[in-house]
């Protein structure tokens, strides 16, 4: 109906890890990645490795991760096509890399060294969560929380 490779169909389970749709049986965890094999089969109207009418070549579309370590899945903020745009989201939240489908470390933002004033300013503007997940996330990025606290605190006052 919209013309999409069946190469370019994936499960939320390829994106997220996360174990839904579990009722379809969708999922390798489950056993029943054959169940997915013979879809995406069914779907290309040959073979699971569908090419494009247009060019007749293989088509894959890589899924960048933007998180923690590549084992956090809980941690993901996002999962892109393109990978400047996984960049740019983990340029955006500290602590956090790019990660490809195998799990290898494909971006890690430079350190950027911002004074405890300017990171206390993006802690009040919300840029560092809340709680403990601001703590783990300035601690992470190489900042001292009882510091950056500190200045949070004065500037408040």
């Amino acid at each position: 109906r919209y013309d999409i490779p069946a190469a370019n169909v994936i499960r939320h389970y390829d994106v997220s890890c996360k174990l839904c749709p579990n009722a379809v049986g969708w999922l390798h965890s489950t056993g029943s990645e054959e169940t997915w094999r013979r879809y995406r089969q069914d779907i290309s109207g040959n073979t699971a490795t569908t090419t494009t009418a247009k060019t007749d070549k293989p088509v894959s579309t890589p899924i960048y991760r933007v998180r923690r370590s590549a084992a956090d899945a809980k941690t993901q903020i996002g999962a892109y096509a393109v990978l400047t745009n996984a960049k740019k989201q983990a340029d955006a939240h500290p602590g956090y890399g790019v990660y490809d489908m195998s799990g290898k470390l494909v971006y890690a933002p430079s350190a950027k060294t911002k004074s405890t004033d300017e990171i206390a300013r993006e802690v009040i503007a919300g840029k560092w969560g809340n709680g403990s997940d601001r703590k783990n996330r300035l601690t992470a990025a190489g900042y001292d929380y009882a510091a950056v606290q500190t200045a949070v605190n004065k500037l408040l006052r």
